[in-house]
Parts: structure tokens; sequence; C-alpha cells
């Protein structure tokens, strides 16, 4: 997921007109990479989705998939190296959403900013476009039901949720409740850890208008934004042993430093499935906070991923927070994944390409060996 999020094709007006929709809350894109006002021109690495093979085994290297501005990149031991599988992707779409199913790791679907889904069932090796019924709306989030992986969702931008229940051969819009999304987005998905095929699905969707839940596979939403002191949601987690607990990163439109222009932003924890929210900003120095990522195991430990600062990570549950940033020389996170079974080991996706560490955040280095390069202007 993933995710969301998080640079794209939207231009400032509207931007500006998202925002001011959105109770001055509104966000065009995350989970993956948020837009500054200013752009640096420099040569980049950007990298605003991944996505790690949820079937690795601690004796192998990870499997993982980036979505780069020049469509997706594979690597097969653990990010040191990265080859592009984009046979069947138009024009080397940029990608925006991965998304892997959880029973048949070499099925994956790709969301781009372009416009659209495509889905593989090789690994990466063959793409093909899945989008009857969905219009080229930017893709910014796409989440799988865990009990029926043929159950998809797509968080687009100006365009609402949409459903798929084959695959991703069909898509319905299921927005009944949504505010009008036309200028705002839904940038990121969250969907809880279903039981069973009978369970109704519960998903969360963050918007530049909050928080909103669906308890009924996403065919009604409601807001949930009780105690969000901001509503541009960029990023959203939930604790996979306690459902009902879960995370949402808040912030609108920044500066090129990750300054906040509007003020409530930050880090904010639900223990109600959303009911009530409350601001956990103890030692979080940036509060531009862009990407999510817990511990499958410890869910008490988090990671925070900013925009113009470093990752954050707590390990009580959001209490309290500190840097952990040796060996980051990028500032701008799209992404963060924690190994399933080695969730010391997580990799950050950047505009800087991606970092790895292997020992809980303590230090990272740099494996994007074989990542595009793209040209900021």
């Amino acid at each position: 997921m993933g995710n969301h999020n998080r640079l794209i094709t939207w231009t400032v007006s509207l931007l500006l007109a998202a925002s001011l929709a959105g109770s001055l809350g509104g966000c065009v894109r995350s989970n993956q990479v948020s837009v500054p006002i200013s752009m640096p021109t420099e040569v980049a690495h950007i990298v605003s989705a991944l996505a790690i093979e949820p079937t690795t085994s601690v004796a192998a290297p990870a499997t993982l998939y980036a979505g780069t501005r020049n469509g997706v990149y594979k690597s097969t031991n653990g990010g040191e190296d990265w080859v592009a599988v984009n046979a069947g992707l138009t024009k080397l779409q940029p990608i925006t959403a991965l998304a892997i199913d959880p029973v048949t790791s070499t099925t994956l679907y790709a969301g781009s900013e372009w416009g659209g889904v495509y889905k593989s069932t090789d690994g990466g090796g063959n793409w093909v476009a899945v989008n009857t019924g969905l219009p080229a709306y930017q893709v910014n989030d796409l989440a799988i039901d865990p009990a029926m992986p043929t159950t998809l969702y797509a968080g687009t931008a100006g365009g609402g949720v949409f459903k798929s229940m084959d695959g991703g051969g069909n898509w319905v819009a299921v927005n009944t409740g949504l505010p009008d999304m036309t200028m705002s987005a839904v940038v990121c998905l969250a969907i809880g850890p279903t039981t069973s095929v009978a369970t109704h699905t519960t998903l969360y969707a963050g918007t530049g208008f909050g928080v909103f839940k669906s308890t009924d596979g996403g065919a009604n939403w409601v807001a949930v934004n009780t105690g969000l002191t901001n509503t541009g949601v960029h990023a959203l987690v939930i604790d996979p042993a306690t459902p009902g607990t879960l995370y949402a990163g808040v912030y609108t439109l920044v500066s090129s430093s990750g300054t906040p222009f509007i003020p409530g932003s930050g880090m904010f924890k639900s223990t109600n499935g959303g009911g009530n929210w409350e601001a956990i900003n103890t030692g979080l120095t940036h509060t531009a906070v862009n990407a999510l990522a817990i511990d499958p195991i410890a869910p008490d430990t988090l990671y925070a991923g900013t925009w113009g600062g470093p990752v954050f990570k707590s390990t009580n549950g959001g209490r309290n927070w500190v840097a952990v940033k040796t060996g980051l020389t990028g500032t701008n996170f799209s992404a963060l994944v924690v190994d399933p079974s080695v969730p010391n080991t997580l990799y950050a996706g950047t505009f800087d390409g991606v970092f790895k560490s292997t020992n809980g955040g303590e230090s990272w280095e740099a494996v994007g060996t074989g990542l595009p390069e793209t040209i900021l202007m």
C-alpha cells in the first residue's frame, strides 16, 4: 500500500482549490509523494511507492517492487539491485501505487499517475491494463482485501474510491457518504485484517476532508474526524493485532523545507476505530508525516517518514518519537515498508532512491543500484 502516496501533475491552482474545498485541509497525493510549493532542479531517483512480497521467508532475501517515474522496478535480493519490469506498461507510466496479492505473491497491481491500474500475474514480468469502469484518474493508493484477494480498492485523485471484485477486471465507484471529491483526493487507504469471507471488510480512506470509514466493503462511508486538528490525511496504518487502533499522518500544503502552512499537522491515534483521535507528537520535530509503517510482530513499534525531515520511530504506540536518520541522505519520504519476516529490516522510498535498515532504523544505507534517474525541473 500503500501509501499514499506523494510528484504529480496537478497544477498549483488545483492544489489550492483542493485545499480550500477540504476546509483548508485538502490533500492531493500521499502514501507516496506530497507536493511542495517549490521544486529543486536536480537529478533524483524518485520512488513513489514500495511493496514487499508478504511470503518472504527469513532464509531468503526479500523481493520488493518500486514505483518510479519510469515504471516498476524489481529487486530479488533485498533491494541491493533493481531491474525494470515494464513489459505491457504504456509509455513507462509514472507509478504511484503498488499492491501485492497476499496469497499469490506473483500477482500484483500498479496504479498510475496518468490514470488507471495495471495487473501482473507473473511477478512483474508482464502487465495488462485492467480499467473497465475505472476512468483515467490518478491512482494514489491500492488496497487488497486479505480474505478475498480478488477484491481490491483504488483511491483516486478527483474520483473518490473504486472497487473491483474480480481482480481488477471491472470497477465501480463506491462513494456513498463521501463528499464531492472532484477537487480533492483519496490519498491513502487502509483495510482491516478480515478474518473470513463472511466478515464485512472495514476500510478507511484518508482524504482532503479527513478520514472516512466503511464497515461494509465501501458501500457506505461516514466521516470519523473527531479530534483531528487538520483534515489533510496523507497516511493511515492499522494495528494488525488490535484493528480498532489506527494511526494517521496529517498535514496540508508544505513548503519545500517541509514546514506545513496550516497548523494542526502531525501524528494522530485512534483506539476506537476512528471514533476519536488524539495528537501523539512528542518528539516529532517534523510534523509533515507522509508515510507510515507498523511492525507486524510488535505493533507498538511504528515508523513515520516525513516531508522535509527524517524518519521517526516510536516503540510505545506513538506516545514518544525519536529521529532515526543515521545514513539517510534523503529527506522527502514517500513510502515505508517493513519486512514481514524480519521486522527489524525496513525500506524507505524517497526522492533519492531506496534506503534500507537492518536494525530497526538505527542506521540506513542506500540500496538504489539500477533505479532510474529523473530530472527535477
